[in-house]
């Protein structure tokens, strides 16, 4: 296998990526908004699969309460804490 020296010539190596590692979480308007991959992270991390594109459509349809900034899409984090509350209530998300 390549070290990450010899696959980017001319870069220092990359620092190894753990899925634990969750960047911290943004303040915007003293609220803690988090985007979609943070937030998926987090869900993974609970130990709820969910796929990227199932995340994305159950954010469009309303089940996640999001906000929408330019193309971003960003959660409060209270949203993504009572989903994962229902999730661990067994019930239907």
């Amino acid at each position: 296998m390549k070290s990450n020296s010899e696959t980017r010539p001319g870069h220092a190596p990359r620092a190894p990526r753990t899925p634990e590692a969750v960047p911290p979480v943004s303040k915007i308007s003293n609220r803690a908004i988090l985007t979609v991959p943070n937030a998926r992270r987090i869900i993974l991390n609970a130990g709820y699969p969910i796929s990227r594109s199932t995340l994305y459509r159950m954010l469009l349809d309303g089940r996640i309460a999001c906000e929408r900034v330019g193309n971003k899409i960003l959660i409060p984090h209270e949203e993504l804490q009572r989903f994962l509350e229902r999730c661990r209530n067994a019930e239907r998300y």
